[in-house]
């Protein structure tokens, strides 16, 4: 869970949720998520196919899933808004389709692309590579600190959502924000200070009466 390519990590993680919600520990479970949705977050710009990209988001979906139940279950409406939002956050910050417009990170995603090309080409002709292992590794640690220091530098960069700060700027006004757990919807009513939970059903059900 701590060394090997990404998505590898994030499976790690993704295992790590699972045995603690087996062992019954919704703690461990938020944990676990809370490091495998990291590793998505501070890695996307190294994937840079569609397809890593499109597998990498399917795992975070199911990191974030699990992570949503041990919310509900262990720290009710409020919880479960704070891992809603985390996760809409991390699908609405997808990768740009652009180069980057900073240059020591355009250059070290380039060269980070070259690497992981000729390695993958080794690995198929059946030639091991720790060399190139090493310096993808080196790239994408660089690549990591370099986003993650232009996100410190942009308004808001970093910032983590709080609901008592959603909730100040709110004042009278309301926001509803729907989640699906375990194919129902639950919808989260903020507003007036407080965090409110209803469920409205199934989403089969919802879907097929759109249609």
């Amino acid at each position: 869970r701590r060394g090997g390519p990404p998505l590898a990590r994030m499976n790690g993680w993704a295992a790590q949720a699972l045995r603690a919600r087996a062992a019954g520990s919704d703690r461990g479970v938020l944990e676990a998520c809370r490091r495998g949705l990291d590793v998505l977050d501070d890695h996307r710009m190294t994937l840079g196919a569609s397809e890593l990209r499109a597998r990498a988001t399917a795992q975070g979906a199911e990191l974030a899933a699990l992570a949503q139940e041990a919310a509900l279950a262990s720290g009710g409406p409020r919880r479960l808004l704070v891992w809603s939002e985390r996760w809409r956050a991390t699908v609405l910050t997808a990768p740009p389709t652009r180069p980057p417009a900073d240059p020591a990170l355009l250059s070290s995603l380039t060269a980070f692309r070259e690497i992981a090309a000729r390695a993958e080409e080794a690995r198929q002709d059946g030639h091991p590579v720790p060399a190139l292992e090493r310096e993808q590794r080196r790239l994408e640690r660089e690549i990591r600190s370099r986003t993650l220091h232009l996100r410190g530098e942009a308004p808001g960069g970093g910032d983590r959502f709080r609901p008592a700060r959603l909730l100040e700027r709110l004042d009278e006004g309301w926001l509803v924000e729907l989640a699906v757990l375990d194919g129902r919807v639950q919808v989260l009513l903020c507003g007036q200070g407080r965090v409110r939970r209803f469920e409205a059903g199934r989403l089969a059900d919802a879907v097929a009466e759109a249609e």
